[in-house]
């Protein structure tokens, strides 16, 4: 299992190396984490606390934290090509700038025809 920084509503999860994880959470929800066993406090701070616990508890855990789901932009292949050509454009653009103009394209004023 690949478990990368994941922002929570109620805090943060990341690894720590092997098979331990870290949370840090809001303190409201820590007494329910530290119910957990297995969980353990290492830091404590005014608004929130650090824990570490193992990979095997990991839903336990995500289900208190609430992990945020990422979201998946999916394109049309129309969607695709219209930003390869946008994109192409603009790059087209800034070749033909000075170094002090680069960004004189996003801030000028598009011709009507």
């Amino acid at each position: 299992m690949n478990v990368t920084l994941r922002l929570c509503q109620n805090g943060i999860i990341y690894p720590k190396g092997g098979l331990i994880l870290l949370a840090v959470a809001k303190v409201g929800v820590c007494k329910s984490l530290e119910a957990i066993s297995g969980v353990i406090q290492r830091r404590t701070d005014t608004k929130s606390r650090e824990l570490e616990f193992p990979l095997d508890k990991l839903d336990q855990v995500a289900a208190i934290l609430k992990p945020r789901k990422r979201r998946a932009v999916v394109l049309t292949p129309e969607q695709v090509e219209q930003r390869r050509e946008s994109l192409a454009r603009a790059r087209e653009a800034r070749k033909t700038l000075s170094p002090g103009q680069a960004n004189a394209i996003s801030n000028s004023p598009k011709a009507t025809g």
